[in-house]
């Protein structure tokens, strides 16, 4: 899997893996898997039922907190927040094309930070995290500025 972006020690946003990414994500130390996708996004993805229980005989903890690009919604990103404390280190967050993941990954970063929405726009340009289409650039800046900036 070679579109992995790495943010910190912690955490690692891409877009879907493979049954074999899986268990290279397992091997290289990789703790939990969440998944962003819906059920049934892309005919040839595993279900997250099937993704789930591979990643546990992989060792891996495993959350599923589907949310869709055009209904990006802030409780999502709230309850990946809140579960952020007590998953397993390192993390690795996916959806279907690593975008969706990136912002959440990108929020968890704004959070602890205190970044503004310009500043978390800023931030995801530097690291190389793509946060251009304008519904999701939008709900990064929106989000950052009234969930996260202080």
């Amino acid at each position: 899997m070679d579109k992995r972006l790495k943010l910190n020690s912690e955490i690692t946003a891409g877009p879907q893996p493979s049954e074999q990414d899986l268990q290279e994500l397992a091997l290289e130390g990789y703790k939990s898997v969440v998944n962003l996708r819906f059920a049934g996004e892309q005919a040839e993805q595993p279900t997250p039922t099937a993704e789930g229980e591979l990643a546990h005989r992989l060792g891996m903890h495993y959350e599923h907190l589907p949310v869709a690009m055009r209904e990006m919604e802030a409780e999502k990103v709230d309850q990946f927040l809140r579960a952020y404390p007590a998953l397993p280190k390192p993390i690795f967050i996916h959806c279907q094309s690593g975008k969706r993941a990136g912002a959440f990954a990108l929020l968890r970063l704004a959070a602890e930070h205190g970044w503004s929405g310009r500043q978390a726009i800023e931030q995801a340009e530097q690291m190389h995290i793509e946060c251009t289409q304008p519904p999701l650039r939008e709900f990064v800046e929106s989000y950052a500025d009234h969930h996260v900036a202080t």
